[in-house]
């Protein structure tokens, strides 16, 4: 079963929640403790009990949860749910067909990605593995940060603030070894919004949410002044409802695409290319859209600071390249002899810039 409305993007992950007995004409359904997640019981004399549907899959879902803040008690609620989300994997039963083409872009349209994957699984299923660690192929670093999204002009005029430029820490070296090999750049952007809680909060797309925030990476051949400009027009045209700006060419590469994975709270895509396209990008952009924050003027509400998490993974295929080590080097990190997997977590040292508007 997939959620049939376009505005919605649930669920972000799915966990066990066992099954049902279903009679053959459909007219009655089981729990039985066959089909159900087995538990500990409230009463100790009976030690178990079983669970089924979203009750089961909520306390596992919330076990992850803790998982993530016993492993990495520095992150912050929106960390924690990206990370869930961006550890979580497709079953091969989810994605029977695959996702992308041997060319390394993706089977179905953005669309179809959304209705046949997305609405129906999410991201798929997190494990406590993933969630504590990342492979030598597949590096995983947190960021941290927020930034000012509004500000008022001396006109009195509310316009976007700033953006955050997020230079990627890729071993460059490595990555051109790799020449033509296909790789895969995963991101999730989280943050939390303040809801209007009004009737009219539901009437737009941006009457519910206090504020939005976007990333984008830079092109293989674009420049850094032609990446800002971009990202500039991009904003404008989301805030203003000057409807979509035109496509970037590297948009084809992402697997849901700017248009589909800009709902809610938490955006995630996954963009695969060749290790020297990706060598040739070098920068990851946060950025602010407007929300009801900037369309009712909200002076107490401008110049406020909001936080956010970044979480960005590079997956090699398994080839004996170690992108771990040269990583953790230039980040500073010590890295031990047999060097244990982990995934770095990090504030950042992002570049700091206001929107010319």
């Amino acid at each position: 079963m997939a959620l049939t409305n376009a505005a919605v993007t649930k669920p972000d992950i799915v966990l066990e929640g066992g099954n049902l007995l279903v009679a053959p004409d459909d007219s009655y359904l089981d729990e039985h403790e066959l089909v159900s997640v087995a538990t500990t019981h409230h009463d100790p004399a009976r030690q178990l009990a079983w669970t089924n549907a979203t009750s089961a899959a909520t306390a596992q879902a919330a076990a992850l949860a803790a998982t993530a803040m016993s492993a990495y008690p520095g992150l912050r609620p929106e960390a924690v749910r990206a990370l869930l989300v961006h550890e979580a994997q497709w079953t091969p039963a989810m994605v029977e067909q695959g996702l992308f083409k041997r060319t390394g872009t993706p089977k179905l349209a953005k669309g179809e990605i959304m209705r046949q994957v997305i609405r129906r699984y999410g991201w798929g299923v997190p494990t406590a593995e993933r969630i504590r660690s990342s492979a030598a192929n597949a590096v995983t670093m947190i960021v941290q940060d927020a930034l000012v999204p509004l500000k008022r002009l001396k006109g009195g005029q509310v316009r976007l603030a700033e953006l955050k430029l997020h230079e990627l820490p890729w071993p460059l070296e490595q990555l051109r070894e790799l020449a033509d090999t296909p790789v895969d750049l995963r991101v999730t952007l989280a943050y939390m919004i303040e809801p209007n809680p009004g009737r009219r909060g539901m009437l737009g797309r941006y009457s519910y949410a206090s504020h939005g925030l976007r990333f984008a990476i830079k092109g293989p051949t674009e420049s850094s002044d032609a990446f800002q400009r971009r990202l500039a027009e991009h904003a404008e045209h989301e805030s203003d409802g000057l409807g979509n700006p035109k496509a970037f060419e590297s948009d084809i590469r992402w697997l849901v695409g700017p248009r589909f994975r800009n709902l809610g709270s938490l955006h995630a895509d996954i963009w695969r290319g060749t290790a020297t396209e990706l060598a040739d990008c070098g920068a990851l952009a946060v950025y602010p859209v407007g929300g009801w924050w900037k369309a009712n003027k909200r002076s107490d509400r401008i110049g406020l600071p909001v936080s956010y998490a970044l979480l960005i993974s590079l997956r090699t295929p398994e080839v004996t390249t170690d992108l771990y080590t040269p990583i953790a080097t230039q980040l500073g990190v010590p890295i031990e002899v047999a060097p244990a997997i982990q995934t770095e977590t990090t504030d950042g040292i992002p570049i700091q810039m206001e929107f010319g508007w």
